[in-house]
């Protein structure tokens, strides 16, 4: 999926996200292992630019942890609603 600003500006692409939630998850797999900084800084960017959180987890992690792996995203998307009633609570 590939992400913008509010104002339309391309910012990157990410392997999948949840808009209406603000998360976007990056799954690393081996090709990942030689640019954390790169992915560092795109995450950053993505989170700059959106508020979104991200959940990050392995091709290792899917393959071998698949319940843990999917309770950690559950757990990011969870938190993420949490952020946006809170946020419709103060208008």
């Amino acid at each position: 999926m590939e992400v913008f600003t509010h104002d339309g500006r391309f910012v990157a692409r990410v392997d999948l996200a949840w808009p209406e939630f603000g998360v976007f998850l990056e799954l690393d797999g081996q090709a990942h292992k030689h640019q954390p900084v790169y992915d560092a800084a795109r995450q950053t960017a993505i989170v700059a630019a959106t508020g979104w959180l991200c959940a990050r987890c392995t091709w290792r992690q899917v393959a071998l942890n698949t319940t843990a792996t999917a309770r950690a995203i559950a757990d990011v998307l969870a938190q993420a609603n949490r952020r946006r009633l809170q946020s419709a609570d103060n208008f």
